[in-house]
């Protein structure tokens, strides 16, 4: 079994300056073997220009710190910013939802 833990229990570290990137590295040595986001928010990372751009990165930085992202929820990406459902996919390696881009997909 893993365990991990959600972007938003970092939520009064980032209003207080921390990025996203190192609530990653927070988690990771913290002993977690994973994170999930909630929302992407530009704020938590500067100098990221667009969210899908945000997520590409993010996902790369997890993987050099051999930290999973076992979910991220799209739903609310979809309602508070322009990222579509197919492209917060990207931030995960496998997509799961099944009709976002009409088949389900999995790997990178």
């Amino acid at each position: 079994m893993k365990i991990g833990v959600s972007s938003y229990s970092f939520q009064t570290l980032l209003k207080r300056g921390m990025t996203y990137f190192e609530a990653c590295q927070h988690a990771r040595d913290m002993g977690y073997d994973g994170i999930e986001f909630i929302d992407l928010d530009l704020a938590f990372a500067p100098g990221e220009d667009n969210v899908e751009s945000l997520a590409k990165h993010l996902r790369a930085h997890c993987e050099a710190l051999d930290l999973d992202i076992p979910a991220y929820t799209a739903a609310a990406a979809r309602r508070r910013t322009s990222l579509p459902v197919c492209a917060a996919a990207r931030i995960s390696p496998r997509c799961w939802v099944p009709r976002c881009c009409g088949t389900m997909r999995s790997g990178g």
